[in-house]
C-alpha cells in the first residue's frame, strides 16, 4: 500500500470509528460481517452505515459487529472497502440529502423560538430541552449526512437562498441565533470578519461576554434603536452615540 493509499485508509478507518459505537444487545443479533449471532445481553458495536453509499438515495449498510470482526475489517483494506466507500458526502450529495430529509417546518419544529420586537426570530434552545445559556456556542446546528450545519444556513437554503460553495451565511441583524429568512445573506468569511469590526461587534460593551450574552446584548441594542429611531438596524454613528449615552 503506497503512502497515499495509507492516508486514505486511515481517513476511512476514522470515519468508521466515529460512526461505530458500543451498544448493549438485548436480543440475539446477526453480525453484519460474519453473520454469526451476537449473543443477547452482551456488548457489540453498532455501525450507523455512514460512508457506506456512493449515491444519496442508496440505502445505508448499517448494523451490528462483533468487536473482533470490526477489528479484522479495519485491519484489512480489501475487506474494509466493502463497507466504507467514502469519507464524506460530496457537496452535491449533501445538498440532495438536505432536500430529501429536511423541510423548514420539520427543522424549526425541533427548536423553541421567540419573536423579538426588533424583528428577529430567535432560537432560545431545543424544544423540550435546556435553553442556551452560559458558555454555550449559541449557534444552533443540525447534523445532516454526517455534516454539522447551522440552522440559519439550512433555513436559508431550504427557503430558496443561493450561495457559492465557499460562502457562509451571515446575519444582517448580527444575532447568531436568529433564523428570520430576511435577516440571512450569503457572503465570505472575510466579509464576516470585516463586519465584526466595522459594525461594532468588538466594541467594549461586548468584551468579556459569552456568545449567549453577546446575543442578548445585540438584541438589547436592536430594541433600543427601534425605540429611539423606529428602525432596529445598525448604522455607522450608532456605536459612538450609545457610548456617549451610557458614559
Amino acid at each position: 500500500m503506497d503512502a497515499r493509499a495509507k492516508i486514505r485508509h486511515g481517513q476511512m478507518v476514522s470515519v468508521m470509528l466515529r460512526s461505530a459505537k458500543p451498544r448493549f444487545v438485548r436480543h440475539n443479533t446477526p453480525c453484519l460481517f460474519c453473520i454469526n449471532p451476537i449473543p443477547a445481553n452482551t456488548w457489540a458495536h453498532y455501525w450507523c452505515g455512514y460512508g457506506s453509499r456512493v449515491l444519496v438515495d442508496h440505502p445505508k449498510r448499517g448494523g451490528y459487529f462483533h468487536k473482533s470482526c470490526l477489528k479484522k475489517i479495519m485491519k484489512t483494506p480489501v475487506l474494509f472497502e466493502c463497507f466504507v466507500l467514502n469519507g464524506q458526502l460530496s457537496p452535491e450529495m449533501l445538498e440532495d440529502e438536505i432536500r430529501r430529509t429536511v423541510t423548514v417546518d420539520s427543522l424549526l419544529a425541533e427548536w423553541e423560538m421567540v419573536e423579538h420586537p426588533s424583528g428577529c426570530l430567535v432560537i432560545v434552545g431545543r424544544r423540550g430541552g435546556k435553553r442556551f445559556s452560559g458558555k454555550n456556542e449559541c449557534r444552533p446546528r443540525k447534523k445532516v449526512g454526517g455534516v454539522n450545519r447551522t440552522i440559519a444556513s439550512l433555513v436559508y437554503q431550504l427557503g430558496g437562498g443561493e450561495r457559492e460553495p465557499d460562502q457562509v451565511i451571515r446575519h444582517t441583524c448580527d444575532v447568531s441565533t436568529c433564523v428570520e429568512f430576511d435577516h440571512l445573506i450569503a457572503g465570505t468569511r472575510s466579509d464576516n470578519v470585516r463586519e465584526g469590526f466595522t459594525r461594532g461587534r468588538h466594541d467594549k460593551r461586548y468584551r468579556g461576554l459569552t456568545p449567549c450574552q453577546k446575543v442578548k446584548q445585540t438584541l438589547s441594542d436592536r430594541l433600543e434603536r427601534m425605540n429611539r429611531y423606529g428602525d432596529p438596524e445598525w448604522f455607522e454613528e450608532w456605536d459612538e452615540e450609545i457610548d456617549e449615552w451610557r458614559d
